[in-house]
């Protein structure tokens, strides 16, 4: 459980052995002489190599060398003579020295290494430098298992540098809106789109840097896509700030109101910048003295205190940006519909239950006439040979076009795309399994899978079996358009002008989720799930809410925690 001693000796414990625990992590081990590939230790000083020398790239580059040797290449050939091309001794020491600047220039400015330590002529250096390359931009997976010290961001801000480094531990937020832990393989600094080169005012300036990063599988991953580990957090703050944001997500939620005009209003009220006031109220606030000399440590540094506000305020960043409807949050999406309304409000049924009824009713009566026409009109053998053709036509279109759209959709709905639709649906889904939605939200929210899944699934298959018993041509071409019409009509009704034109309910149903899946409505109703979430004694918080087991969603105490920042 967590107190001032066992802060304090976190705090300790982090310092104390950080640069021990990290040299005895290190990926680096002294190497023998290799017979095979020729490396060996200079004079009084022992080769350090990477372990990752030992599996993938580096195994090929060994190989490769390997090779090279049977072929009797001439010893003082350098690897890059091979490598790039260049005849057998014909790279003067100003051409390596150019080759050198380059690779060094590249790799430096993408953070992999510092300046002058690239080596580049014989092949042990050149080797030993790739191998590090490849340690850095691709590390072996069993090398990936950050220790403590690793899940730490603490120290002084370095300016105008990147807030994070090659080998540094981060949570990167994915198209899911979820965040999971990687690491940073590559920190690329960028010059600001405005900057010119060329100007003669700029000569002997240096940029205010922008930085994207690599990190896992990820490219090119922006500075607020990232954020520090929240066990590293915890293991030097404590829990204090997650309560904290339970208490500030109420706050805003009782202060928001759906008034145009009105200052609280959710599109009005800065909600980033009125949870960074509530941040400071709390941190001044009496009772929280000791946590306040905690987080102002001078061994926290600016640096520890940036990425733990950083990382508490990322909800509100959240729910800020669908107020203001940012690039990412375009409520305009053409795959929002009227049961995404119904999943996000958990209001307003009658719309999309006469859509749903619709959509279920005119495949129902096209399928009832196409079995009569069948019956009546005698063998399908008798069709014209230009119907069939017609027929083949509409499904080779069915194989590039509406196969290929119902995949990307059943994308969209599991929450891995970069859309407004998708990202909207894995809010939901975190409302979902936290188990906090209401019945009617439950109702629009799986009515709303099952319309952009299995319902398009047996709408295309329905659609096949009408054409395939149409007699005419023009009936084929008509009825394939008219299930491409059925399809989008919850889609259609949603864009109406008349149904939500400025996007207003769109905007609150999905700011009101944004509130919902941070807030933890079951933990904080039961002592037990209270202290397992935020490592409190659950006696001390029976004694703190006077013994009453609904612990927080009591009335009472609710009315005094509004104005009690404790």
């Amino acid at each position: 459980m967590w107190g001032p001693d066992t802060q304090e000796q976190a705090l300790e414990g982090t310092f104390g052995s950080y640069h021990e625990m990290t040299n005895q992590d290190e990926a680096s081990v002294p190497v023998e002489a290799d017979e095979e590939t020729g490396f060996e230790e200079e004079e009084g000083q022992e080769l350090l190599l990477p372990t990752v020398t030992r599996y993938g790239l580096v195994r090929r580059v060994k190989s490769k060398l390997t090779r090279v040797k049977k072929k009797r290449v001439d010893e003082e050939d350098t690897l890059f003579d091979h490598a790039f091309g260049g005849p057998a001794g014909k790279h003067d020491k100003n051409s390596k020295d150019r080759m050198k600047q380059n690779l060094e220039m590249f790799f430096r400015n993408a953070g992999t290494i510092e300046a002058g330590s690239l080596k580049v002529g014989t092949k042990d250096e050149t080797v030993t430098m790739i191998a590090q390359i490849i340690d850095q931009e691709f590390p072996a997976h069993k090398l990936q298992i950050p220790t403590g010290p690793d899940l730490i961001h603490i120290g002084e801000v370095k300016e105008n540098r990147g807030k994070y480094s090659p080998g540094d531990w981060v949570e990167v937020e994915g198209h899911d809106l979820k965040w999971r832990l990687d690491m940073i393989t590559r920190a690329i600094k960028q010059a600001p789109s405005g900057w010119d080169w060329n100007d003669p005012a700029n000569e002997d300036k240096e940029p205010e840097w922008n930085f994207v990063y690599n990190a896992g599988q990820e490219r090119n991953i922006k500075e607020e896509d990232l954020r520090s580990p929240e066990a590293g957090l915890k293991y030097t703050f404590g829990c204090r700030p997650w309560v904290w944001q339970q208490w500030a997500i109420l706050k805003i939620e009782e202060k928001l109101r759906f008034q145009e005009g009105h200052h609280h209003d959710f599109a009005a009220l800065d909600i980033h910048q009125f949870a960074a006031n509530l941040w400071d109220q709390w941190l001044d606030h009496p009772a929280n003295l000791e946590f306040k000399e905690l987080f102002y440590d001078d061994r926290i540094g600016e640096r520890g205190r940036i990425e733990l506000v950083n990382h508490i305020q990322k909800p509100f960043q959240l729910i800020d940006s669908m107020g203001r409807k940012s690039k990412e949050w375009d409520f305009s999406d053409h795959d929002i519909n009227v049961f995404t309304y119904v999943s996000l409000l958990g209001s307003g049924l009658l719309i999309p239950f006469l859509v749903a009824s619709v959509q279920i009713a005119i495949p129902i009566l096209l399928l009832m006439d196409a079995d009569d026409s069948c019956k009546n009109g005698g063998d399908l053998e008798k069709e014209e040979f230009l119907t069939k053709v017609m027929a083949i036509v509409i499904f080779v279109y069915y194989m590039y076009g509406v196969i290929p759209d119902t995949y990307v959709t059943f994308y969209n709905v599991q929450g891995a795309a970069d859309s407004v639709f998708s990202r909207l649906l894995s809010l939901r889904r975190m409302v979902w399994d936290q188990g906090d939605d209401s019945l009617m939200q439950m109702v629009g929210f799986k009515w709303d899978i099952f319309m952009n899944t299995a319902y398009q699934a047996l709408l295309m298959m329905l659609n096949i079996y009408v054409i395939l018993s149409t007699k005419d041509v023009i009936e084929v071409v008509l009825n394939s358009l008219a299930f491409i019409f059925i399809d989008r009509i919850d889609e259609d009704v949603a864009k109406s002008g008349w149904y939500d034109h400025d996007k207003r309910w769109l905007t609150a149903g999905a700011i009101e989720t944004g509130l919902q899946a941070t807030v933890q409505l079951r933990v904080l109703a039961s002592p037990k799930l209270f202290s397992e979430k935020f490592d409190i004694h659950e006696e001390l918080i029976l004694t703190v809410c006077d013994d009453d087991s609904s612990l927080l969603c009591n009335h009472r105490i609710a009315g005094i925690d509004t104005n009690d920042p404790q």
